[in-house]
């Protein structure tokens, strides 16, 4: 039986002296593998030319027999990037005519807009839409107030109009209607 250090003892000799050979034998010296030679940096992808789109949201906004209220919102974006609009404030909401109450309005619009690259005129636009308007009253003299929220994908024919929506008061005759018009600029 042979001990442990015995072994090691065995093995440090059998390495110091370089004429003892080892019981296996030496492989074939193998050709000399050259060192790895770093991969060659891939060029960059062409970049993709950025067209702008102009992008106008309009709000029609009827309650009533008068005429309709119409709110338009523009911004210019850039394919396949994000836009938005905020725009916020308070309307004095009378409740007789010795009080009132400030009500708060927003309009938010966010768009983002892609160019296909085989069709220069369509676009497709998502498009997010918050519109709260102040108190109203109708005809009837029914007051409410009526929030619209939308998040719509849509494919458009760069500069043609086209009606994404159309929403009804759930509670008076109120009608609001969403045309957009997208616009690839060179």
């Amino acid at each position: 039986m042979i001990t442990k250090p015995f072994a090691v003892v065995a093995l440090a000799v059998l390495l110091a002296h370089p004429g003892v050979e080892a019981q296996e034998p030496a492989p074939a010296k193998a050709a000399a593998v050259p060192k790895a030679e770093a991969a060659p940096a891939r060029p960059a992808p062409p970049a993709k030319p950025l067209s702008n789109v102009s992008i106008e949201v309009a709000i029609t906004d009827q309650s009533g027999p008068g005429d309709p209220v119409r709110k338009v919102v523009g911004m210019i974006v850039a394919d396949g990037k994000m836009g938005s609009v905020r725009s916020n404030g308070q309307v004095m909401v009378k409740m007789d005519e010795h009080v009132g109450n400030w009500q708060p309005v927003k309009l938010y619009v966010d768009a983002s807009p892609t160019l296909y690259a085989g069709d220069p005129s369509s676009i497709l636009l998502n498009l997010t839409l918050e519109y709260t308007p102040g108190r109203y009253g109708d005809a009837d003299g029914a007051q409410g107030r009526t929030d619209l929220n939308e998040r719509l994908s849509v494919n458009l024919e760069s500069g043609k109009p086209l009606v994404l929506s159309r929403a009804a008061d759930p509670s008076t005759n109120r009608k609001i209607t969403v045309e957009v018009t997208a616009t690839r600029m060179k």
